[in-house]
């Protein structure tokens, strides 16, 4: 690994990737259609791309070291 990444930098960039929704609205749109079943997904996907955010934000500010400010 580069000097100065751990395994918290890498865990969390992969948390950051669950925020990735593009495919998966393409997905539905394919399964789904137009109706109720497009819109229950659409909402699926906003809710956990918003959880996946909010998990990486946490996670990534209580374990990475801080920067000293000048």
């Amino acid at each position: 690994m580069p000097q100065g990444v751990g395994w918290a930098a890498i865990s969390g960039t992969g948390l950051l990737a669950g925020i990735g929704s593009t495919m998966s609205l393409f997905i539905a749109t394919l399964a789904f259609g137009d109706g109720l079943g497009f819109d229950q997904a659409k909402m699926g996907v906003l809710s956990a791309s918003v959880f996946s955010a909010v998990v990486a934000l946490v996670f990534l500010s209580r374990s990475l070291p801080k920067v000293p400010e000048d």
